[in-house]
């Protein structure tokens, strides 16, 4: 309306309610003749086109295209949403979107989740006039984000028939196949040519390895799967792990060494998978030298288990009584006849939670664990107790065997990646048919 001072007034009234508001901060910005201030460190390339979309949608086209170029030359390269903005801005203006298309094509490396309502608008206005796969992939992440799956599919299907040779939107697909439309084949196919087009992409070998999994791959085919690619497992700690953990069945002295030679960093979801594998290291190596006749050495592995070396980044979860260590020393001092020795074991595995709940979460109390409780009050003398366990996991599993389950995401992480979706309810009656089990040996 041309009132300069009171626009003046007003932005600075903006900046002191706000100083993070990038618009305010871009008009002070201007009116001290220094652009490039608007943009210090923290301002990512979301909040610039999210004062691009405002300027936008009040007609102040200019204002947004000045602001985008600005912020490009302070920072001298930006990712695909500034060059699809800008192309946007073109087309709008009668001018050539193409050249910002395929711009934004050349940053499909860049890390870029549209998702707001805007996004899409920008996006399907330059696909109807400049076709682009990676415009097709960008659409295709925005209407899987809004939950319009065969939309998504849709946009991520033209983007590979376009580009055959786009891991990403290949592997998106994998995701529609196996998780919206229950193609595990499809899911397979797509996921292996993305896999196989770019090899040394740890997160594609790590998701194609849990689909391998998750369709019933044996464990042998697993492990030949990663030997194949073992440099590229190398890269993520959990892939190591899985790696390690299909080792030490068939050697488990060279699990130990895989284990040992490398320094481990925990992750959201993965507390305590490293300290369970070198536990479940050990016991193996105890078994192995007990046959060959070696109880001595056998419990020493199985002392070393109580002790988590610094390489592996953390020490035992809080709730972890090591139940199992303690009972399978109790079974290697009462081979060697140190019965004191192995009561006190034995006494030491008795301890702890006998409340049952399948290991969803890191902190759920294994129910193996449950198992040795019951087996240690046994080897104690206390059959009583020991059948009272027995029973409370067969009435579990009685109760729970028909249940629907669902999954609670509050405040606890869970244990695994979860890319593929799983049948809840089958996980459930999985883990109920494994307390009968165990029930039935103690």
């Amino acid at each position: 309306m041309g009132d300069e001072e009171g626009a003046a007034r007003f932005f600075a009234e903006a900046e002191r309610a706000d100083p993070l508001d990038c618009i305010a901060r871009y008009e002070r910005a201007l009116r001290e003749g220094q652009p490039s201030a608007a943009f210090g460190e923290g301002v990512s390339d979301y909040e610039v086109t999210d004062a691009a979309k405002d300027y936008l949608l009040a007609g102040e086209r200019a204002r947004a295209r000045s602001l985008l170029e600005d912020y490009l030359r302070a920072r001298g390269s930006a990712g695909p949403a500034i060059d699809y903005y800008l192309g946007y801005i073109a087309l709008e203006t009668g001018g050539d979107c193409a050249p910002f298309v395929e711009a934004a094509g050349r940053h499909r490396d860049r890390i870029w989740f549209p998702n707001r309502l805007f996004d899409i608008v920008v996006l399907q206005a330059l696909e109807e006039v400049s076709p682009h796969p990676f415009t097709e992939y960008s659409l295709g992440n925005a209407f899987y984000d809004k939950r319009q799956y065969d939309t998504a599919a849709a946009y991520w299907q033209e983007s590979v028939r376009r580009d055959p040779h786009f891991p990403a939107a290949l592997r998106n697909l994998a995701l529609y196949y196996y998780n919206k439309k229950g193609d595990a084949e499809a899911a397979v196919c797509s996921l292996e040519k993305a896999f196989y087009q770019d090899r040394g992409n740890a997160r594609l070998l790590l998701e194609l390895f849990q689909l391998y999994r998750r369709i019933g791959r044996s464990e042998a085919q697993q492990l030949s799967f990663l030997q194949a690619n073992v440099e590229t497992a190398a890269k993520r700690d959990d892939l190591w792990l899985e790696y390690i953990g299909l080792v030490c069945p068939q050697d488990p002295v060279r699990a130990e060494q895989l284990l040992l030679a490398r320094r481990f960093h925990p992750w959201e979801g993965g507390e305590g998978k490293t300290t369970r594998l070198y536990k479940r290291i050990k016991i193996a190596l105890y078994f192995e030298y007990k046959r060959q006749g070696d109880p001595r050495k056998a419990i020493e592995k199985l002392r070393e288990a109580l002790i988590c070396p610094e390489n592996l980044g953390e020490g035992k979860l809080i709730l972890d009584n090591d139940n199992d260590v303690h009972y399978f020393l109790g079974e290697g001092y009462e081979a060697c006849g140190e019965a004191a020795a192995a009561r006190a074991e034995y006494t030491l595995a008795a301890k702890g939670s006998c409340a049952l709940a399948d290991d969803v979460y890191y902190n759920d109390t294994p129910v193996e664990y449950v198992f040795y409780i019951a087996k240690a009050y046994k080897k104690l003398g206390d059959a009583c107790r020991a059948e009272e366990i027995a029973e409370s996991m067969r009435r579990y599993a009685r109760e729970n065997k028909g249940r629907k389950k669902s999954i609670d995401y509050f405040a606890v992480s869970l244990p695994d990646l979860l890319i593929w979706e799983e049948d809840i309810d089958e996980r459930n009656r999985r883990f109920c048919a494994r307390l009968e089990e165990l029930a039935s040996q103690i």
